[in-house]
């Protein structure tokens, strides 16, 4: 609820994958392999995100350096600026702390 979500659903499901595996480089890889079970269902399997603007990854305007989900994104924000601009809020006076009139170092 933080925000709308722009692209498609999610699969719903949650694979964990463990501590990784060092490579030679000084890298690391990980490789899903296993989910988390509550002893009656499978945690976070199911439905998953459904977001509120269905927007297709198009790989043609992603090959042309176009991003449809970023650029769809992008626009909502800027109308929802359009209709609640941004006010920058008042800076309130530095507060003095010198310790008084005393002056001194």
């Amino acid at each position: 609820k933080i925000g709308p979500l722009v692209g498609h659903r999610t699969g719903g499901g949650e694979v964990g994958s463990g501590g990784g595996y060092g490579l030679v480089d000084g890298g690391s890889i990980y490789v899903p392999n296993y989910g988390a079970w509550t002893g009656k269902e499978w945690v976070i399997e199911g439905r998953g995100a459904v977001p509120d603007y269905e927007v297709d990854q198009d790989q043609a305007a992603v090959m042309a350096g176009r991003d449809p989900q970023l650029d769809k994104a992008i626009q909502l924000l800027m109308d929802d600026l359009k209709k609640h601009p941004y006010v920058k809020p008042a800076h309130p006076p530095f507060p003095v702390k010198t310790g008084g009139s005393r002056g001194g170092s």
